[in-house]
C-alpha cells in the first residue's frame, strides 16, 4: 500500500479517535465510518475482479456497520452485528479469491506447519473461551451473538490457513480482539478506555487486512 494511503488513513482514523472524548456529537457515525470508506476506495482502485468486489464489499459491510452502532435507536446493535458478519463471510470468501499463498512467498518460506496449528488452537480457545464468558449475558441476543462468534472465528482460522500473509493474518487475530473488548464492554463490564481500545484495534486490523490484500495484488502483478 503507497504511504499516502497509509497517511491519510491514519490521519482520519486518529481524528475519530481523538473525538470519542467528546461523543456522541452531531455527524460522528460520518467520522467514525470515514476511514473504513476510504480502505475501500483504496482497494477499488488497487484490486481487480473478483477480488476487488468481495474486499470492497466487506469493507462497505463494515462501514455501515459503523454507522449503524454509532446512531442511537432500537434494534441499531442487531444490524450492527449482523453488517460486521456479512462483512467478515466477504472476507472469509476474499482468502479463498485470493490465493495469497503463491503470491505471499515470504511468510510461505517461513511457515510452519506447528505454529499454525498452535495458533489456530488458540483462535479456537479463545473463543470458546470467550463464547462461555459472554454468552450467558447476552439474553435475548444468545443466538445471534453464537453466530457471530462462530463467523468471526471461522475467518480468523480461514486467514491463517487460506491467506498465508503476514498482514491479513495479524488484522484478522487483531479484529477477533477488537470484538472480544467490545462484547466485554457491551455484555459485561467496560474496560478501562474500552471505546478507545476497541476502536484503535478495529482500524489496525481493517488497515493490516486492506493492506495484506493491496500487497499481495501488487506483488502478482510485478511477478506476470
Amino acid at each position: 500500500m503507497p504511504n499516502y494511503m497509509s497517511f491519510v488513513y491514519a490521519l482520519c482514523a486518529f481524528t475519530y479517535l481523538g473525538s470519542l472524548s467528546f461523543t456522541p456529537y452531531p455527524g460522528q457515525f460520518v467520522v467514525k465510518a470515514l476511514p473504513i470508506l476510504l480502505l475501500s476506495f483504496f482497494s477499488f482502485i488497487s484490486l481487480k475482479s473478483k477480488l476487488k468486489a468481495a474486499v470492497v464489499f466487506a469493507l462497505f459491510a463494515s462501514a455501515a456497520g459503523d454507522i449503524f452502532l454509532a446512531l442511537t435507536f432500537e434494534g441499531n446493535f442487531v444490524l450492527g452485528l449482523g453488517c460486521f458478519l456479512v462483512a467478515h463471510i466477504a472476507y472469509i470468501v476474499s482468502f479463498f479469491i485470493a490465493r495469497i499463498d503463491r503470491q505471499g512467498r515470504q511468510m510461505e518460506t517461513q511457515r510452519n506447519p506447528a505454529l499454525l496449528g498452535v495458533a489456530c488452537a488458540f483462535v479456537v480457545g479463545f473463543s470458546v473461551l470467550m463464547a462461555q464468558h459472554i454468552l450467558p449475558a447476552a439474553g435475548d441476543l444468545f443466538y445471534p451473538v453464537f453466530i457471530y462468534i462462530m463467523v468471526i472465528t471461522t475467518m480468523g482460522i480461514t486467514a491463517l490457513v487460506v491467506a498465508r500473509s503476514w498482514y491479513i493474518a495479524l488484522g484478522a487475530l487483531v479484529f477477533v480482539t477488537s470484538d472480544a473488548i467490545l462484547a466485554q464492554t457491551i455484555f459485561i463490564k467496560p474496560i478501562t478506555l474500552s471505546g478507545f481500545a476497541v476502536m484503535l484495534t478495529y482500524y489496525a486490523a481493517q488497515y493490516l487486512l486492506t493492506r495484506g490484500f493491496i500487497q499481495a495484488a501488487r506483488t502478482e502483478q510485478l511477478e506476470r
